[in-house]
């Protein structure tokens, strides 16, 4: 069975065939196909998330794209993130938190790149947000960053939403001095991507002129919400 069969057999209500002629692929199957099958699956599971054949989808899924890069495959650790997503969305919150960990045991194996174990990172303190569970979150984007920054070249384009995630966690916990760490840095690369100031950017000064109330300094506030003003009316002009 290939992607379009799947995908057709999931939209006329038969998930069940789907899933079955999905499974047949593990045997014989090229892996290009069973890669594409699995695929399908994904994207038919995750439109269905209340289907009471979403989570079987997923699972052969998994099934099938560990059939194909087992342990050892730098994207070995994503084999198992579709249906760790799933299982969060539903409230299942320690069975994603299995699969994660599961994730990061493969990711933390693989050195030679970094950005799989960044990605995992990313999704456990996603799910620690869920959580409620502050601290455990900050330490996994802080955790998610030391990934991202041991490569070669880090990306601002890949730091800038971590600091973002940081900035908000510590506002929430009153940690105003590592709130504005954050934001400023996350202001400093927003400089290195070469594009003109945004209105994310005026946003961010706005944000980072509250902490700075906080903090006592109102004259650094005050030249931060004019900063602020003037990206607004240029990106208004643009």
């Amino acid at each position: 069975m290939d992607e379009a069969t799947v995908r057709m057999l999931w939209d006329e209500g038969q998930a069940a065939e789907a899933i079955a002629g999905a499974r047949a692929a593990l045997v014989g199957a090229p892996e290009d196909a069973r890669l594409s099958v699995a695929g399908a699956l994904i994207a038919c599971a995750d439109a269905a998330d209340s289907s009471p054949m979403a989570e079987e989808a997923h699972r052969v899924a998994a099934e099938l794209r560990e059939s194909v890069w087992g342990s050892d495959h730098p994207r070995s650790p994503y084999v198992r993130l579709p249906l760790a997503g799933w299982l969060q969305r539903v409230g299942r919150f320690d069975e994603a938190e299995r699969e994660l960990l599961a994730a990061l045991a493969v990711a933390e194996r693989r050195t030679e790149d970094p950005r799989p174990l960044r990605d995992v990172l990313v999704c456990l303190a996603r799910l620690a947000l869920e959580r409620n569970d502050l601290d455990e979150a900050a330490v996994r984007f802080q955790c998610a960053m030391a990934a991202e920054e041991s490569r070669p070249r880090p990306e601002a384009i890949e730091l800038q939403p971590l600091l973002g995630e940081l900035h908000a966690i510590y506002a929430q916990q009153g940690r105003v001095a590592e709130a504005a760490s954050a934001m400023e840095r996350r202001l400093q690369l927003s400089r290195t991507l070469g594009r003109r100031p945004s209105l994310d950017d005026a946003r961010d000064l706005l944000a980072l002129a509250d902490l700075r109330d906080k903090q006592g300094r109102s004259g650094d506030a005050a030249a931060l919400r004019e900063r602020s003003a003037r990206i607004s009316r240029a990106a208004g002009r643009r």
